[in-house]
């Protein structure tokens, strides 16, 4: 009896099992995964992100730039006094400062599209593990990073222009005298 009814158990599990085994696999579209949805979703915030940073960014370099080269200006007026003294040009002394704030630009720049570059890496490696995705696109590509790179450029010089205008215009011996118009504006 012991044996009957282990058989029957033993033919009802069988029976159970091959009813699970009997599963018709399905193929989702990558539409209908909310997971990879979601990653696109993010993906898309990524790309709004960039633009909206980006001018932020803009902004603030030219507000930095402006406070850290009136001062700076404001700073070496002796020297430009004496450049002024020796007959340097104006674009001469101007283009001192031209290459400092270019070369910070260039160095932000850089910078900036490192970090986003690495974290746009780790962004889709992380997604193509997941998912078993052959290729994403890239999110930053050249032309809208150098887009805002040569507007910082442009603003920068503008910048640079009016941050030294005032102590360019002064005479040489008011530079050299340190009157008290040397202060930033």
């Amino acid at each position: 009896a012991e044996y009957e009814n282990a058989q029957k158990l033993y033919n009802q599990m069988n029976t159970a099992a091959e009813t699970v085994y009997e599963v018709t696999p399905a193929v989702f579209t990558r539409s209908s995964n909310i997971s990879l949805m979601t990653a696109d979703a993010v993906s898309e915030v990524l790309l709004n992100a960039r633009t909206t940073l980006a001018s932020l960014f803009l902004i603030v370099s030219v507000l930095v730039g402006y406070s850290t080269l009136a001062r700076m200006v404001a700073d070496t007026s002796l020297q430009i006094g004496t450049k002024k003294a020796l007959g340097f040009t104006r674009w001469e002394t101007l283009r001192i400062y031209l290459l400092y704030a270019f070369s910070a630009a260039l160095i932000g720049a850089l910078v900036g599209t490192g970090g986003a570059v690495g974290v746009e890496s780790m962004f889709n490696s992380t997604i193509l593990q997941m998912y078993q995705i052959e290729h994403l696109p890239a999110v930053i590509r050249p032309l809208p990073v150098l887009i805002p790179f040569f507007a910082e450029l442009v603003l920068l010089a503008i910048v640079v222009a009016l941050a030294t205008l005032r102590q360019l215009s002064r005479k040489a011996i008011d530079l050299l005298k340190g009157n008290a118009e040397t202060a930033a504006p």
